[in-house]
């Protein structure tokens, strides 16, 4: 009887222990998140360019060539402050070109509610 309660006590903790580790914030670097972020910096780089287009076609084909030879990547990528019960982290990286140029930005990542990933990105 005493191996009993002491089997179900295990159990139950268990249990427990495991039950609790389900949920957990997304990790800042992961190739899924490097990928959205850069898409989401793509984006904003073209929304800057769309009105361009109007005024001088030229130039902003150029610099959109630009924009996509000097080969901006994500680096140095810190996880400023994680919360695994809301699932969601916040992150800070830079955005480098191959001219030199960099860029600091501040990511906030989430799930929503169907489980997929979501990024809101500041300092582009």
């Amino acid at each position: 009887m005493k191996k009993i309660l002491i089997l179900s006590c295990v159990s139950a903790a268990i249990i427990l222990f495991f039950n609790g580790c389900g949920k957990s914030a997304v990790e800042c670097d992961t190739d899924d998140v490097k990928g959205l972020v850069m898409q989401i910096a793509n984006d904003d780089f073209q929304k800057t360019v769309e009105p361009m287009k109007t005024i001088n076609p030229s130039f902003a084909a150029e610099f959109s060539k630009q924009w996509s030879e000097q080969n901006p990547k994500l680096v140095n990528i810190r996880t400023n402050s994680k919360d695994d019960e809301l699932e969601k982290s916040e992150c800070a990286a830079q955005i480098t070109m191959d001219n030199g140029n960099i860029k600091d930005i501040t990511y906030t990542l989430s799930k929503t509610s169907e489980g997929e990933l979501f990024a809101e990105v500041s300092g582009l």
